[in-house]
């Protein structure tokens, strides 16, 4: 449970962006599509889960931004 409340190591986050990278140059585009929509709907269905306050602000600028900035890399992965 300490993965909750300790942030990844900054090496675990290269790591998976370099999997992103590769992942996109094999698999193809509308898999990849797919992909990113399921992952993104999945992100936000999480962050929806842990907040609000009678349906409003579900979701934290915080955790809006995470999933903001992974969208972007997700489109055009670096």
């Amino acid at each position: 449970e300490a993965w909750l409340t300790t942030r990844p190591d900054l090496r675990l986050i290269e790591t998976w962006k370099a999997y992103m990278v590769e992942l996109t140059k094999m698999m193809p585009a509308e898999s990849m599509a797919k992909f990113r929509e399921e992952l993104i709907d999945r992100l936000n269905t999480i962050a929806s889960a842990s907040g609000g306050f009678l349906g409003f602000a579900k979701i934290s600028k915080t955790e809006m931004d995470c999933i903001d900035r992974l969208t972007n890399f997700l489109e055009a992965p670096k």
